[in-house]
């Protein structure tokens, strides 16, 4: 993912960062995930546990008390 924004924040300390103004920088992690089936695999195994630290349901639930928050402030 980008190596800029908040995408390293999303995609954690174990993901792949790429530049994503160089094509070198790109094109580089796309060939190191092609070649090195170690990495690449343990880029999965990172990616699934990051995905399950979100959910639509604690999303909603966040939002919902931001929601009663606000509207206890009014």
């Amino acid at each position: 993912t980008s190596n800029s924004s908040s995408m390293p924040e999303f995609g954690g300390s174990e993901s792949a960062l790429v530049d994503p103004f160089s094509e070198e920088s790109i094109s580089g992690m796309m060939l190191r995930i092609e070649r090195e089936a170690d990495y690449r695999n343990q880029l999965v195994e990172w990616g699934l546990q990051r995905a399950r630290l979100f959910s639509w349901d604690e999303t909603a639930r966040q939002l919902l008390q931001l929601y009663d928050q606000l509207a206890d402030e009014r």
